[in-house]
């Protein structure tokens, strides 16, 4: 019988990464979907109609039992140095993904929709980031990627409404997303580079 190979600390570093990855993102499906109904609920009050908003949550449940299967078929395998990278790589891509369609729901609001419910979906899809991000700190590169496809259209949805209508309520909103763009991010690179040298 061999004996085992002895990892290199780049494998366990890698290795350990993964393993906390996986680890903060489990179950985390249940939370997206009840998320995913509150947003229904504002698009119908914004007077989107009800088959864009539910063509929508079926995308992102669809997306959500793709992502709960696959967390549930690493689990089985399990993780190990010859497997770790490619299935990070998986499940990072599916995160995005659904984080995109989160930024993606602002292309189904109506030309007028009321202050409000756009502070609403402000502190719904920035709660959602900052969330993320303080619970991916092991990896700077998925976080940074989840806030540019969620607020990035927050912030040109913001810009676009205050170049049509001049209204101070866009401008303040913007420049919030643009702050929050920055801020939050920073804060969590600097907790990064903590967890990663521990």
């Amino acid at each position: 019988m061999k004996p085992e190979r002895i990892l290199t600390k780049q494998e366990r570093i890698r290795l350990v990464r993964a393993e906390t990855f996986f680890g903060h993102a489990a179950n985390n499906m249940a939370s997206i979907f009840a998320s995913a109904v509150v947003f229904c609920v504002v698009l119908s009050n914004a007077g989107v109609s009800q088959a864009a908003y539910l063509s929508w949550l079926a995308i992102l449940t669809l997306f959500s039992i793709s992502v709960a299967l696959f967390e549930r078929y690493v689990k089985k395998i399990g993780l190990n140095t010859a497997n770790a990278d490619r299935f990070l790589h998986i499940r990072f891509a599916m995160g995005i993904l659904i984080s995109a369609t989160y930024g993606g729901v602002l292309f189904l609001l109506p030309e007028i929709i009321n202050e409000p419910l756009q502070l609403f979906l402000f502190i719904l899809l920035t709660s959602m980031m900052t969330i993320g991000t303080l619970g991916y700190s092991v990896m700077p590169s998925f976080y940074l990627s989840m806030c540019a496809v969620t607020l990035l259209p927050l912030s040109f949805f913001f810009l676009l409404r205050w170049l049509e209508d001049s209204a101070q309520f866009s401008l303040l909103m913007f420049i919030l997303t643009l702050m929050w763009m920055i801020l939050v991010p920073k804060k969590a690179l600097l907790n990064s580079r903590w967890v990663n040298a521990s």
